[in-house]
């Protein structure tokens, strides 16, 4: 089974508005989110070991809008998520060009090599992943994130944690993009989100042309 952690991060602010109107609320998560998840005020327990509940009700997290008279009008799309130790990095960009490769919709959603270079290249750009920030787990790349101007991301974890922080983010998606990039402005989830999609060819080549010459042109 594979989780999908930026599901989880989008589905968090509804385990916050809970805790707002009173409710203790426990969260089963990566492991990679309970320090993130916990400072939203929720007891989050990892995944990856045994767990002894007591509770009055039960529901998976992505049921969790259900509980709440919405709209896309009024969905809950203010920043939930804060960074505890915000960073300085030298970098003013934050770039993340693959996510979880083991998810089938995962090697749609990466950039190739070349490409993802590409964009690490741009002025003031630096690697998001935990493999070249060091980062231990989400929090870790909160506080990163919360230092950079703009993060660009393919349609991974990074780009709802930044969303989810309020940071102006460029999602990359595909063709046939996941249900929750609407093609409607802003998005209803992350109002400082600016989705880039793939052509019906299915190159990523145009779209990461288009980044690159926006942000020399210094729009971002």
């Amino acid at each position: 089974l594979v989780v999908e952690v930026g599901d989880q991060i989008m589905y968090a602010r509804f385990a916050r508005l809970l805790v707002q109107k009173g409710a203790e609320v426990s969260w089963l998560c990566p492991p990679e989110l309970v320090r993130l998840v916990g400072a939203l005020g929720v007891k989050a327990m990892p995944s990856d070991q045994p767990v002894s509940l007591s509770c009055d009700f039960y529901i998976p997290s992505s049921a969790l809008p259900l509980g709440f008279d919405l709209t896309w009008e009024t969905l809950p799309s203010a920043p939930y998520v804060a960074a505890p130790a915000p960073r300085a990095p030298a970098a003013r960009i934050g770039v993340m060009t693959a996510g979880n490769l083991n998810n089938l919709a995962g090697a749609n959603r990466a950039l190739g090599p070349d490409l993802g270079e590409r964009l690490l290249e741009l002025p003031g750009a630096m690697s998001l992943a935990p493999a070249a920030t060091g980062a231990r787990d989400f929090l870790d790349t909160a506080d990163i994130i919360a230092g950079l101007d703009l993060v660009i991301s393919i349609d991974t974890a990074v780009a709802h944690l930044a969303g989810a922080m309020g940071k102006p983010v460029w999602v990359l998606v595909p063709f046939v993009a996941d249900w929750r990039w609407p093609e409607r402005e802003p998005n209803p989830w992350y109002p400082t989100a600016r989705i880039w999609r793939q052509g019906a060819d299915l190159d990523w080549a145009p779209v990461v042309a288009a980044v690159e010459a926006q942000v020399r042109a210094g729009v971002a």
